[in-house]
């Protein structure tokens, strides 16, 4: 009687938890299929993984922004949720920093050092040191310290604790709520109610005026800005300017979640929710907000986008890595590297000579004549085609880009039309015609740039109030002049902000900062590379109209990690 001797059994890896301390923290799994049916739901080809418990913070913050809106919180929930995402960062030492960061580290460090001159009057303002100027600069401190530090821990988390199409519709969530909330202050603009936060504070601090457009909830801010009493949203954020800097980013990440990554069902939806929108980012009359959509729309037109096959062809001259490009074992588990099955030994009893492989032709390099093996499919499509595809020169088809350009051109050309038709026209006509807000601009940037000269380096730590307004040199109401008043300056945009606040030496940190993103990325060309360098190219556009505080800064850093992710998820 003879035994056959049983195959070997096939021995699994250890857990996911091993697969991140041999590559360090932020580093991609080689594949997500050995996951447990309760934490990966699949969407057509690909797989999408549920975040894990170290990933709530962020969810909790753009998911459940507006029940922190309800609270009172608003945008200052982002240094609530900092604490927990420092303790996962303290939990996963070395922390991998993100080039460019070091920017934002000396940012920070001049906003400490400014807090020297919070005492001073430059030449053209006035006040005195106050409780309302030291809670505004330690409120703008806590603020950038808790933006730091949401930026190293997403990019420390892995791509099984935090998916990178998860974190891109927990976006497209805050997008749905950010419409909803516009459509709310259209057509129920007196909608507020006092907050719990609003509650428990004592007047002298919630009584201030910065401090109450933060925790005080409201649909719209009325104002007479085409010559009668016209409503402008701003739910759920702190002003109406905030509300269109914000649409515009999370309209931008909506479109990836939705659209680019979405089946006919979710298109749709796209689809409507977009249009549905039009109704809100008309009537917040944000000149700024239309011309970044406009500037989107060219980007989209202009820019290339390579397309990879299924199976990418590499070149026959690139060098291909086997540790790499090795096929899988067929009886390989999910998640094992394929080097560590390696192909079998020649079948004992069988002379390799009599079945020799043909010699190749004298005179011809095989290497040169070879059909290359396609390379497996490691990772989600877009990180693979930003990393492990290099298409040459010619594999861009043109014809498809120029269909796609006319179809999108049409369709925008048909959409502008059917809009000036239509009731939406006539808001857009009378706001363009309607543009003394440009004086009010030019007096506080004028105002600013001089009182930052007397500060160059430092700043003064916060904002100060200028003496009249463009109309007169009288300070406060009168019963002559009623629209006279102190503008805060800084209050036109972040540069602006930040040369009163900082000198000319925090400008420039937060203008490198954000430039270098764009520098770097630039060459990413996945949809999640191309919307993130967009977001930054509307960063350096918005600093001069919108100030970034407190909820725009939040979406701007989180398109930078977003961006970051891509590049060193992607890399095994």
């Amino acid at each position: 009687m003879s035994f056959v001797k049983p195959p070997p059994r096939t021995t699994w890896p250890a857990t996911a938890l091993s697969t991140e301390r041999r590559h360090g923290p932020g580093a991609l799994e080689p594949s997500s299929q050995g996951l447990a049916p309760s934490t990966e739901r699949r969407r057509g080809a690909g797989v999408l993984r549920l975040p894990s418990p170290a990933a709530w913070p962020i969810a909790a913050f753009l998911v459940g922004y507006p029940i922190w809106w309800a609270l009172g919180f608003g945008g200052l929930s982002i240094i609530v949720v900092a604490f927990p995402m420092a303790a996962v960062l303290w939990r996963r030492r070395p922390i991998v920093v993100p080039k460019g960061m070091g920017l934002w580290a000396l940012l920070i460090a001049g906003y400490l050092v400014s807090a020297l001159t919070l005492a001073d009057t430059p030449p053209g303002t006035y006040g005195e040191l106050d409780t309302g100027r030291v809670l505004a600069y330690a409120m703008r401190l806590a603020l950038y310290l808790a933006l730091l530090v949401m930026v190293l821990y997403l990019g420390n988390l892995t791509e099984r604790e935090l998916p990178q199409l998860a974190l891109v519709r927990m976006l497209g969530v805050l997008f749905v709520t950010t419409v909803a909330g516009g459509l709310l202050g259209v057509f129920a603009p007196a909608f507020e109610f006092t907050s719990p936060m609003e509650t428990l504070l004592p007047e002298w601090i919630s009584g201030n005026s910065f401090v109450r457009n933060l925790i005080h909830p409201t649909a719209a801010q009325v104002q007479h800005v085409l010559g009668h009493a016209s409503p402008r949203p701003e739910a759920p954020f702190e002003w109406a300017n905030a509300w269109g800097s914000n649409v515009s980013v999370l309209l931008i990440w909506f479109v990836v979640g939705w659209w680019a990554h979405g089946g006919p069902v979710r298109k749709l939806c796209c689809a409507l929710l977009v249009s549905l929108s039009a109704i809100p980012i008309v009537y917040s009359l944000n000149r700024g907000l239309w011309i970044a959509l406009a500037l989107t729309t060219a980007y989209f037109l202009l820019r290339p986008h390579p397309k990879p096959p299924t199976t990418p062809t590499l070149h026959p001259t690139q060098d291909i890595d086997p540790a790499v490009h090795t096929r899988a074992h067929p009886h390989s588990p999910p998640g094992v590297s394929p080097s560590a099955h390696p192909r079998p030994h020649p079948t004992p009893g069988i002379d390799p000579s009599v079945h020799p492989r043909p010699h190749p032709t004298p005179g011809i390099d095989p290497s040169r004549h070879t059909r290359p093996q396609p390379t497996p499919h490691v990772g989600p499509p877009d990180l693979l085609a930003s990393h492990h595809f290099h298409p040459s020169p010619g594999s861009v088809i043109a014809p498809g880009r120029s269909r796609r350009a006319l179809v999108v051109g049409a369709a925008v050309a048909v959409g502008v039309v059917v809009f000036f038709a239509g009731p939406l026209g006539g808001i857009v006509t009378q706001r363009l015609d309607s543009p003394h807000s440009n004086r009010i601009r030019a007096f506080t940037v004028t105002a600013t740039i001089e009182a930052a000269t007397h500060s160059p380096f430092i700043g003064y730590g916060n904002t100060r109030n200028a003496f009249g307004n463009y109309k007169t040199i009288t300070t406060g109401r009168t019963g002559w002049c009623p629209e006279c008043g102190h503008p805060p300056l800084g209050s036109d945009g972040q540069i602006w902000l930040l040369l009163i606040t900082q000198g000319f030496t925090g400008a420039l940190l937060y203008i490198a900062f954000f430039a270098g993103a764009v520098r770097r990325f630039w060459h990413d060309r996945t949809p999640i590379g191309q919307a993130g360098t967009l977001v930054m190219i509307l960063v350096l556009l918005y600093m001069f109209v919108y100030d970034g505080l407190v909820t725009a800064l939040s979406l701007y850093l989180i398109s930078f990690a977003l961006l970051w992710r891509n590049t060193h998820l992607g890399t095994p």
